[in-house]
């Protein structure tokens, strides 16, 4: 954790808005990246690719074009 800001890549980092707390602990921990772009989905918990794969999946094709 202590070295997150040497990562170089880009990152695309998703969360649900109604995540555990220890999951958005763990965001915060990844918001020392430099390239770090972060999706946050309302009504989604940690269960994204199940409940929300076409917002996940438009938000990695964008990231992926850009």
């Amino acid at each position: 954790m202590e070295r997150l800001e040497e990562l170089n890549t880009e990152t695309l980092f998703f969360i649900g808005k109604k995540d555990l707390a220890d999951n958005f602990r763990v965001a915060d921990c990844f918001r020392k990246v430099p390239n770090i772009r972060f999706i946050e989905i309302e009504d989604a918990d940690h269960m994204l690719p199940l409940t929300h794969s076409e917002v996940l999946y438009q938000e990695f094709t964008d990231f992926m074009e850009d």
